[in-house]
């Protein structure tokens, strides 16, 4: 335990001295930009056009197609509660009351792999359904690439539980 203490304070000043040097070297190589020419910021410029309307334009599309999709505090509160009594009820459906019913023809480690597996499966996508459909991330890759990876290492565990003894 001492041992991990003294790694963990040794690799904190380690991060912390790290941090100095760059914070030197930043200030260092402003103080040399010092000498560089200047720009020249007093000097307006009036360029009127068509170009900055679009420009105005397209960003007051942007901010309303935003405000469409926000999620408020009481929507992310109400996705947060039903992910947890989706996942609560399906613990009990699938780990409790599978488990007792697999146990009683099969082995007791086959049952439990294939009850806790079966709620990894179901609980995947009990979390796509909410998070993807009802709060609209499906759109986003990163949900995307996470839950089709989820799925696919549970359903190769499924797989696997079913053939173990």
């Amino acid at each position: 335990m001492i041992k991990v203490l003294s790694y963990i304070i040794i690799f904190g000043c380690l991060i912390i001295s790290f941090q100095n040097i760059l914070h030197s070297q930043v200030k260092d190589s402003l103080k040399n930009n010092s000498n560089q020419l200047q720009i020249d910021t007093t000097k307006k410029n009036l360029n009127t056009g068509s170009s900055t309307d679009s420009v105005t334009n397209f960003e007051n599309l942007y901010k309303e197609s935003n405000e469409k999709d926000k999620i408020s505090n009481t929507k992310l509160f109400i996705y947060i509660l039903l992910t947890f009594a989706g996942l609560i009820l399906f613990f009990w459906i699938f780990v409790k009351t599978l488990f007792k019913t697999l146990h009683k023809t099969n082995s007791t480690r086959q049952a439990l792999l294939v009850s806790w597996n079966s709620y990894f499966v179901i609980s995947v996508i009990w979390i796509f359904l909410i998070w993807g459909i009802l709060a609209k991330f499906w759109s986003s890759e990163t949900f995307l690439i996470i839950i089709v990876f989820l799925f696919i290492i549970s359903i190769i565990t499924f797989l696997i539980s079913f053939k173990s003894k």
